[in-house]
């Protein structure tokens, strides 16, 4: 088959890892595979088998949007692609209009809770939706297609997984707390619970590094500025090698106040690290909920924090019912792309 896929850009996050994953599993199935988007520091990234095209796929602008359909049009026709597959909001958009001029299918994944608005219109009309999980599925109900499935995203094979399982080691001072947050810096990730959280509990040994870009990033600092963390609260920006932090760490911090999944949130259970996070739906699927946190909760937070800087409680080791797959995730999408071409 020839895929594209389309996503905003190839830079920081979840969505960006995936197509990363999902596009190296479909090229080595033999599948021709090709990803669109605005670029980014991920592109370099990609397997070297996999052809890059550089559009505007992340304005939320009429007129570029319409330009880059066009430009995508030509592109579909000119190479033989066969299937659209797109990634976000406004691929959303662009897809299903080069679909129409084309006659070509296209699916949708569905990564996130999305705001119920025009943004997610095109959803409906798409051959078919992936859902990253059955909370994203239930959520947006309705606005999807008849044909749907909740494919989970599979971050490891099962051999990199049995190389990676329980493998952490914690850092190398033991009485010292290491607290790891990895993500983008929003309101949805929810850091601000965590800094809200640790005021007052200067008296224990803990860091925090974090790991991450985005719009509150400058809040974040004044805010450990003002409390004084300047020699406990680290801000790494963008790293590549997450992994090599976790390994390094007393502890992940996952406080999100929703998700569709939670790319980190797996990575972390494939290394075996001890994760604080918060119940939300999506991870209500992978684990017990009563080993999760209310999300935004700043005294439960607060409270489990204190507990754990003092050693009476420890930071749960959280084993999935079930680690999904790359293989299965190939396998499963594979299976989407090819009961569209049938059909059509």
């Amino acid at each position: 088959m020839k895929i594209l896929h389309l996503l905003p850009e190839l830079s920081e996050g979840g969505v960006e890892r995936h197509v990363l994953d999902l596009t190296r599993g479909l090229a080595e199935q033999g599948h021709r595979v090709g990803v669109v988007s605005a670029g980014g520091k991920l592109v370099a990234a990609l397997s070297p088998e996999i052809t890059h095209y550089a559009l505007p796929m992340h304005r939320k602008n009429l007129y570029t949007g319409l330009k880059a359909t066009l430009q995508l049009r030509s592109l579909v026709l000119r190479e033989g692609w066969e299937i659209l597959h797109a990634h976000s909001r406004v691929p959303f958009w662009i897809a299903w209009w080069v679909a129409s001029l084309t006659g070509i299918p296209w699916v949708a994944t569905a990564h996130a809770l999305y705001s119920k608005n025009a943004g997610i219109y095109p959803l409906r009309r798409a051959a078919a939706a992936i859902c990253v999980s059955r909370a994203v599925e239930s959520y947006l109900g309705d606005l999807l297609p008849c044909r749907r499935e909740v494919i989970y995203n599979g971050l490891f094979s099962e051999k990199e997984l049995a190389l990676l399982r329980n493998s952490w080691r914690g850092p190398e001072n033991r009485e010292e707390k290491r607290l790891l947050f990895v993500g983008r810096l929003s309101n949805i990730k929810g850091l601000q619970v965590v800094l809200e959280a640790l005021k007052g509990l200067d008296a224990y040994p803990w860091v925090l590094d974090v790991l991450g870009e985005g719009p509150r990033q400058e809040d974040y600092l004044q805010k450990a500025e003002a409390e004084g963390w300047g020699n406990r609260v680290f801000f790494h920006g963008f790293r590549e090698n997450p992994g090599e932090w976790m390994q390094r760490s007393s502890c992940l911090l996952f406080p999100s106040l929703q998700e569709g999944m939670g790319r980190v949130f797996l990575e972390a259970l494939a290394w075996g690290v001890p994760v604080f996070a918060s119940q939300i739906p999506a991870l209500e699927e992978l684990v017990p909920s009563k080993d999760l946190l209310p999300p935004g909760d700043v005294k439960a937070w607060g409270g489990i924090f204190r507990e754990f800087f003092e050693g009476s409680e420890e930071a749960p080791l959280l084993k999935p019912v079930k680690f999904p797959l790359r293989e299965e995730m190939v396998a499963a999408t594979e299976r989407v792309y090819r009961e569209i071409l049938c059909r059509g």
